[in-house]
């Protein structure tokens, strides 16, 4: 399997690549009104409006710093059982991580305002966490993406 991988502070994160449709530049975005901090607002993809979550927002309250290496990953998810497109704010985007799916480990203790933290994998690095972007919205997120579909 082949990850994306992000960094937050000193975390590693990854990201399936069979859930990226492609990595960004930061670019301009469209904020909106009466939205959660973590919600950035909508980034223009080839003529539509996509929503885009700021990943240090929404795990540590405090927004992403933009540094060379903070990209926009464009991905896509399953939101109450329909595909949708959603970006990512993400800080570290620096490379690409590959493993053996029997490498995963479940975490032992379960994080009910983050279940989308559910797996580990180990390297050279450390302990990554892999991001289940499927699981990355809370009922807020979802009602925001489906009122903007």
């Amino acid at each position: 399997m082949l990850c994306i991988c992000f960094h937050l502070r000193q975390q590693v994160y990854a990201i399936r690549t069979t859930s990226v449709l492609r990595v960004l530049p930061r670019q301009q975005v469209k904020p909106l009104p009466y939205t959660p901090d973590w919600f950035c607002g909508l980034i223009r993809v080839a003529g539509e409006g996509v929503p885009l979550v700021d990943f240090s927002q929404l795990v540590k309250g405090e927004p992403s710093r933009l540094l060379y290496s903070t990209r926009i990953v464009l991905l896509r998810c399953m939101v109450e059982q329909r595909p949708r497109t959603l970006s990512l704010l993400a800080e570290g985007v620096t490379g690409t991580l590959k493993f053996r799916e029997e490498s995963l480990h479940h975490l032992a203790v379960h994080l009910a305002e983050a279940p989308y933290l559910a797996e580990t994998l180990t390297d050279e690095r450390g302990m990554v966490q892999l991001i289940d972007v499927d699981r990355l919205f809370s009922d807020e997120l979802s009602e925001l993406l489906l009122a903007h579909a």
